[in-house]
Order: structure tokens, then C-alpha cells, then sequence
């Protein structure tokens, strides 16, 4: 694979899931999913801290916002891993640490449900429906990857 997989547009991205080779592929998936479902919570944070109606606490949605960033730094990390890794890491390590920051960021979805009102809200269920799939998806793989070995 050719370059980060950040840097790739999402087509190019598509493009190398296609193909029949080991990597890219489940757990890269995945953390992309994952990483869209945390880009709506921290959307949803924004949008409703921008409100003027807004009354609610302004420090906790930067503490929310700051935590989903860090768990969305550690899913971009998990996708090149994956990629670039070393295989005994790739076998249980990385998937899991990407089951690890799908699983944090649905607790701060959860939060952020007591504050997102209005039509925003529903981005925050599909924040959790995306979190909730990738987290899902990458413990399948550690299950078929442990039952490998």
C-alpha cells in the first residue's frame, strides 16, 4: 500500500480494501468507521456548543471533545499499524486497541446524549451505530486471528 492511509483519498482507500492482499483490510476498515463515528460526535459537540441557546456546561464539552480526539488519534494510529505493523502485533495488539478506542468513545457518546438536543441529536446515534459496528468488527478479527494460532 502505497502511503499513509490518511493521506489516501477515500476512493483510493476503497480502491486497496479491493484488493487480494492481507492488508489493508478488516481492522483498517474498522478504525476508518470508527474514526467517521467519533468526526460526528465531535461535529455534534460543536454544533450545540455554538448554539446561542447553549446553557450547559462549556468546560465539559471541551473535556468531551478533547477526550474524542485523543481516542480518534489512537484509531488513526491503529489503521497505519495495521499496515505497517508487525504481524504478532497485528494478530491481537492493534485490533485491540482499536475495540479499546471504538469502546471509549461510545462512553463519551453517551455523555454527550444529555446534551445534544434538537436534530443534531441524531448524529449522535450514528456515532454509535458506526463505534458500535467497528467495535464489534475488530473483536471478530482478534477472535479469528487468536483461534489462527
Amino acid at each position: 500500500m502505497t502511503g499513509l492511509v490518511w493521506a489516501m483519498p477515500v476512493e483510493s482507500l476503497y480502491q486497496e480494501l479491493t484488493l487480494p492482499k492481507p492488508a489493508p483490510a478488516s481492522v483498517v476498515a474498522a478504525a476508518v468507521t470508527a474514526r467517521m463515528g467519533i468526526a460526528l460526535l465531535i461535529k455534534t459537540l460543536a454544533v450545540v456548543g455554538n448554539r446561542n441557546s447553549f446553557e450547559g456546561d462549556r468546560d465539559k464539552l471541551k473535556t468531551l471533545t478533547e477526550a474524542a480526539q485523543r481516542e480518534s488519534s489512537k484509531l488513526a494510529e491503529v489503521a497505519e499499524d495495521d499496515v505497517t505493523g508487525a504481524p504478532e502485533r497485528k494478530r491481537s495488539e492493534v485490533p485491540m486497541n482499536a475495540a479499546l478506542a471504538a469502546e471509549a468513545a461510545l462512553v463519551l457518546c453517551a455523555e454527550a446524549r444529555a446534551i445534544a438536543t434538537g436534530s443534531i441529536a441524531v448524529d449522535i446515534e450514528i456515532a454509535v451505530l458506526l463505534l458500535t459496528a467497528a467495535h464489534r468488527s475488530v473483536l471478530m478479527c482478534v477472535g479469528s486471528n487468536l483461534r489462527e494460532t
